[in-house]
């Protein structure tokens, strides 16, 4: 036996004897038995069922599911792709759409565009949501939105002869541009003059200059169809403008999107045409404007000033004063250390042969001439760090030189060579 429908299908409950709040019910296909090929239905507005027992699709707990028995009748249903609609067409909801229009809700197209409609659905199905007045109440259905998807199905098409021609959407305003409504639309009153700040597929989202009934950080923003609502481009006079292409610019306010104070930007368009925020601004750090990157935004000239890059100071180096003093008095003691201590002509003993480096001679001479010699002596005089090698260096050459281990005031432990 081959089932009527498959996994994906639609399908509407025309009767069911064990549940009969099921009539008229849609809901999708969601598995089909091995034995007798039932079909598992999901609804998205019904849970007084079960989940299926596992037997078609994995237990889950869910309560929105029934089997579609032979004897139950039901028939598919086939979603219409909006932009095979037309105005004039009745159409039927089959799927709940953000809680405000129901499953089976009926209605005539009232606007037609090729990924949205606008149906007015009958006031006595629809007395309580959407908005407008015209052949009942009005309600987007948006195609590009998964929650509005196959939304919809044909319930009976208007004559060929009354429908509209099929014309393009034509993309008539820029982000930018100076409109002002001309028609009522929802709480919009005809007359406010507002801002394109972005631009859809169908239409564009209007910052409005004196309303605040609608989005953004300020209310004032309303997307709005090109065909269901007229705009009216408004006639204005050049402005002066303070700013140039390529100027680097720092927004101190902006009374449209607060995200912008701040940041840092460079100007890279200038309209000239009277707008109130004439400056295109690149801003760095910004992704919620216009643009590819979205990071583009209109700044008035009050909502910005000039940009000066920061001086780098560069930083005086951290100077401990103990160490600083103390560096003072070495340096200070190796002065009169040095003019008290002339440079001592030696000669050698028989025997030793003075084949050693430059730095052990002079450690030798101040042996010869003084009998002992310190690590901070040897700094001192001669500028020798590395006493203890020069006395290795002396010793391996034969001179006999001992080692005393002392301890100076501060109870340091250093040595002490003396030649014997």
């Amino acid at each position: 036996m081959k089932s009527k429908v498959k996994v994906g299908d639609k399908i509407r409950v025309l009767d069911n004897h064990y549940e009969k709040t099921l009539r008229g019910k849609v809901g999708v296909v969601v598995g089909v038995t091995s034995w007798d090929k039932s079909p598992l239905v999901e609804f998205s507005d019904w849970n007084k069922g079960h989940d299926g027992y596992g037997e078609a699709v994995p237990r889950d707990g869910n309560t929105n599911r029934w089997y579609m028995g032979q004897d139950e009748t039901y028939e598919k249903v086939n979603p219409i792709d909006l932009k095979d609609l037309d105005v004039g067409d009745r159409v039927r909801l089959i799927k709940d759409t953000y809680g405000r229009a129901k499953v089976g809700y009926t209605g005539t197209v009232v606007l037609a565009q090729e990924h949205v409609v606008r149906v007015g659905f009958d006031p006595e199905e629809f007395p309580d949501a959407g908005y407008g007045s015209d052949n009942g109440w009005n309600f987007w259905i948006n195609g590009l939105d998964a929650d509005y998807k196959d939304s919809l199905e044909l319930i009976e098409a208007k004559p060929a002869e009354a429908k509209q021609e099929d014309k393009p959407v034509e993309t008539t305003f820029k982000v930018g541009d100076r409109v002002v409504s001309l028609i009522d639309e929802h709480k919009l009153s005809k007359g406010n003059i507002g801002t394109v700040v972005k631009r859809g597929e169908f239409g564009v989202i209007v910052s409005f200059d004196n309303w605040t009934g609608g989005w953004g950080v300020e209310s004032d923003q309303w997307y709005i169809s090109d065909k269901a609502v007229k705009l009216y481009v408004e006639k204005a006079k050049p402005v002066e403008t303070t700013f140039k292409v390529g100027d680097k610019v720092i927004a101190v306010k902006d009374v449209d999107l607060e995200a912008t104070t701040g940041l840092v930007g460079e100007v890279i368009r200038i309209e000239d045409w009277g707008i109130r925020q004439p400056y295109l601004v690149r801003f760095d750090g910004f992704t919620e404007g216009h643009g590819e990157d979205d990071n583009e935004w209109y700044m008035a000239s009050s909502d910005i000033k000039p940009y000066e890059e920061p001086e780098v100071e560069t930083p005086l180096p951290e100077v401990d004063f103990l160490d600083a003093i103390g560096v003072l008095i070495w340096e200070l003691t190796k002065l009169i250390v040095k003019e008290a201590n002339p440079p001592v002509v030696v000669t050698p003993k028989p025997g030793r042969s003075l084949k050693v480096s430059p730095g052990a001679k002079t450690v030798l001479k101040h042996l010869i001439a003084r009998g002992s010699i310190s690590p901070v002596e040897a700094f001192s005089s001669y500028g020798t760090l590395r006493l203890a090698a020069r006395i290795h260096e002396l010793r391996q050459d034969g001179a006999n030189i001992k080692t005393e281990m002392r301890k100076d005031a501060a109870g340091h432990t250093y040595a002490r060579y003396t030649l014997a």
